[in-house]
């Protein structure tokens, strides 16, 4: 069974996206159509390019696979108190989300982590702490349309936008919250664009293709880490 690029576990005061792998697990449609693999680094040398592209010359309002244009992946957050919105919000709030997870043998476990959350009319942002490098930016979570990519990409986009932007888009379920993760794959990060699911989901499968995924689906949530 393959593991999921995230997870997003949401509770009363637990937030958390668990991350595995899909590297290696899942297939591109190129890939199905019989990519070879030197095609498929092809593929992927693209993105990388574009990663650098896009985040080159963010304007106010805009993010990329390296952060939004006021905090980057990797900036310094919990102790920094300069961190200011390119988009004006109705409230920014630091907070520390928990989660309970079951450790071997049945252990259960506390996870806590620092978020800041920025509050808009239409939605929220998530500005996460780093598990590994605890004062630093992990992972972001933009569910407000606010912030947009530079091709115009952001929340409330469809499927069909996606794949008119990226050359590479791998589908992954996540039936636990009612949503297909469709993962741009970048060099070490990962944006992730969640839609909901549809009638052409399966408990039993595992392996979607992006020509399944209905193209209007609009998207809910875009995960960058």
């Amino acid at each position: 069974m393959k593991q999921h690029l995230s997870k997003i576990a949401f509770a009363l005061i637990a937030v958390s996206i668990l991350m595995g792998t899909v590297t290696g697990c899942k297939r591109s449609s190129k890939e199905k159509e019989g990519t070879t693999e030197e095609e498929t680094g092809e593929v992927s040398l693209k993105n990388i390019q574009s990663a650098a592209e896009e985040c080159s010359g963010l304007g106010s309002g805009q993010f990329c696979i390296g952060g939004m244009d006021f905090l980057k992946l990797g900036d310094s957050l919990v102790w920094n108190n300069n961190i200011v919105p390119s988009v004006e919000a109705a409230m920014v709030k630091d907070t520390v989300f928990e989660e309970i997870r079951e450790a071997e043998g049945g252990i259960l476990d506390t996870v806590a982590w620092f978020v800041k959350m920025v509050t808009y009319p239409d939605g929220m942002l998530y500005l996460e702490q780093d598990f590994e490098n605890p004062h630093l930016t992990g992972r972001i979570r933009i569910e407000t349309d606010q912030y947009a990519h530079p091709s115009g990409l952001k929340v409330g986009s469809r499927v069909k936008d996606i794949v008119a932007v990226f050359n590479e888009v791998i589908p992954s379920p996540f039936p636990e919250y009612g949503v297909m993760e469709l993962v741009v794959p970048y060099s070490n990060k990962r944006m992730i664009f969640h839609v909901p699911l549809g009638d052409y989901y399966q408990p039993d499968r595992f392996d979607y293709d992006i020509s399944e995924i209905p193209e209007d689906s609009k998207v809910t949530r875009i995960v960058l880490m």
